[in-house]
């Protein structure tokens, strides 16, 4: 998982990644465009994903979260897993 940066909270070592979001709203890890179901897999994962504007590097985290929420039909546990990781 050379992929990760990791960072400390609670005395926890935890995996984190930081997606690039540009102007037409489509969001990027490394170069390769990242869908909604790569963020819900990963938040699954317990992995860490932070969510930036590429024009303004501004956190949209949370924003990008709402709307993978009501574009696709989530469980309940899937929906535990992102409440739990934002």
């Amino acid at each position: 998982m050379n992929e990760l940066r990791y960072y400390a909270h609670n005395n926890d070592i935890q995996p984190s990644i930081v997606i690039k979001r540009y102007k037409n709203r489509k969001l990027y890890y490394k170069g390769k465009y990242v869908t909604v179901n790569d963020i819900i897999e990963r938040l699954k994962n317990d992995i860490d994903v932070t969510i930036i504007s590429h024009d303004d590097n501004k956190d949209v985290t949370n924003s990008v979260l709402r709307e993978c929420i009501k574009k696709i039909d989530l469980t309940t546990e899937d929906l535990i897993s992102i409440i739990r990781c934002s």
